[in-house]
């Protein structure tokens, strides 16, 4: 959080939380060991800056009291600090008083009424290039439409699929042949999964072509009509559909305003670019902003500021997330009503993670409904337009995977590693929401492996460097210097 918010005169500090007990809460001698500060889990440059310290500190004497307490004041004055320059900035940005972004978000909102495994070396006359979707989701948010208004609901007399805006549910027949698949399908086991086969997937079938007919290979599912629609031009099939969910009305300027707020102030609060250093340079770059992105900005507020930088990117990033957010969460409670706690314990409406007993008539409960309780939707909660965003935003990577095909390497949420053959034009970048920007800085990828989502590693051309990425795992100091 400083550095995010961009404070100069707080750090977190360390704690040995793995020498925290009962039995040491009076101790006071020698420093814990580097293990017990949990060295393992540090980055290189967290045990880089970690290291000077313990070697400097470790020479003194270890108070566990003074510096629990210490530590935890520190803890809670880096919180107070930071809570109230986020605060701060939403009062000159916006007005508005809050303290959790889901408080302001629906603020905001009550304000606006309308609302494979893979392996590849590239030869000398070849390039492997990586680029990522500039601000996807909130590229998304401001130029894709969106439903509003009450969905009429058709579970009969079906019109032509591309007639309808909402959700449908159907069973489809994809095509065979397609290298990039259209629709998501939900397995059994819970994973969601783009195939032709549904019963291909299911046994994880990679050995072989597909040899399963129709109904076999049949998906479904309820799906975004946008997105459908696409799949429906590339080949798929209508096998039958059962329920519609269909909205009369749509706008593409629904977030707009909100989304052009926000980005107006991260630009403003990211400075001038390097390039942009005297007053014909600075005033060129707040025309050509303005004439691709549609916002003026302020020339006098244009100056680094992280703080600001930080909250509005926050806001960018973070807006379609909140209406898809889970409701049913963990919540704390304390009560003093005995009959209230049983309930919480006994009556099988709740599930109860933990509990403490605070004092004689005082108990903490941290508790969330059961799978037997239908918790009505929360107020923020809204399921079109979470899965509007990610349709949308699935079209728009979508649109680059068609123009590549078999020369995609790798793709995620909003970026994609492809070759470029000589004689071959890689796709075009730019500066702007929504346009490609190249992750490697110039450079070019001589070496790429994929082993799945969110696991690959790759070394650079020309700077020779190497990064490699694994889900689920921390990549430590030893972990780095393991592989």
């Amino acid at each position: 959080m400083p550095k995010a918010l961009g404070f100069t005169d707080k750090t977190k500090g360390y704690f040995p939380h793995k020498f925290s007990s009962e039995i040491h809460l009076n101790y006071v001698g020698p420093y814990p060991v580097p293990s017990d500060y949990g060295v393992d889990r540090m980055t290189v440059r967290e045990r880089e800056e970690f290291d000077p310290w313990y070697n400097e500190v470790s020479r003194g004497t270890f108070d566990f009291k003074k510096e629990a307490s210490l530590y935890c004041k520190n803890d809670v004055d880096i919180l107070t600090q930071g809570s109230l320059k986020f605060r701060d900035q939403f009062l000159v940005q916006c007005d508005m008083r809050g303290v959790t972004f889901g408080e302001l978000h629906y603020k905001s909102e009550k304000r606006n009424e309308r609302f494979k495994t893979a392996t590849h070396g590239s030869a000398p006359d070849e390039t492997i290039h990586y680029v990522d979707v500039t601000s996807l989701y909130p590229f998304v948010n401001s130029t894709c439409s969106y439903p509003f208004g009450h969905p009429v609901i058709i579970y009969k007399d079906f019109e032509d699929p591309r007639s309808y805006y909402g959700f449908i549910r159907a069973t489809v027949y994809p095509p065979r042949g397609l290298l990039f698949p259209v629709l998501p399908h939900k397995s059994e086991g819970g994973k969601l999964l783009f195939t032709l086969c549904r019963t291909c997937a299911e046994t994880n079938n990679e050995g072989g072509p597909c040899e399963h007919d129709d109904e076999g290979r049949a998906l479904t599912g309820v799906w975004v009509t946008v997105e459908f629609i696409k799949a429906l031009e590339v080949g798929y099939r209508v096998g039958k559909i059962t329920e519609v969910w269909h909205f009369d009305k749509s706008s593409d300027t629904v977030f707009t305003d909100y989304i052009h707020t926000f980005l107006k102030g991260k630009q403003e609060a990211s400075g001038y670019p390097a390039e942009a250093t005297d007053r014909e340079s600075r005033e060129k770059y707040i025309r050509d902003y303005q004439e691709h992105q549609g916002i003026l900005l302020d020339a006098g507020k244009i100056e680094t500021n992280p703080v600001k930088r930080q909250v509005a990117k926050l806001c960018l990033n973070s807006l379609w997330g909140k209406f898809a957010q889970r409701d049913n969460l963990f919540k704390t409670t304390i009560v003093s009503d005995p009959k209230e706690f049983f309930s919480y314990m006994f009556s099988g409406k709740y599930k109860v993670e933990y509990f403490s007993v605070l004092h004689s008539n005082r108990a903490l409960i941290r508790w969330k409904y059961t799978d037997r309780y239908v918790q009505p939707p929360g107020k923020q909660s809204n399921v079109f337009i979470a899965a509007f965003t990610t349709a949308h935003a699935r079209l728009k990577l979508y649109s680059y995977l068609e123009k590549l095909q078999d020369r995609v390497f790798y793709i995620d949420t909003d970026s994609l590693i492809y070759l470029v053959k000589e004689g071959e034009k890689p796709l075009e970048l730019g500066n702007y929401l929504g346009d490609l920007t190249d992750e490697l800085d110039g450079d070019s990828i001589q070496e790429f492996a994929a082993a799945g989502p969110k696991s690959y590693a790759y070394q650079t051309r020309n700077k020779k460097k190497v990064v490699m990425r694994v889900k689920g795992i921390t990549q430590t100091r030893e972990f780095v210097s393991c592989v």
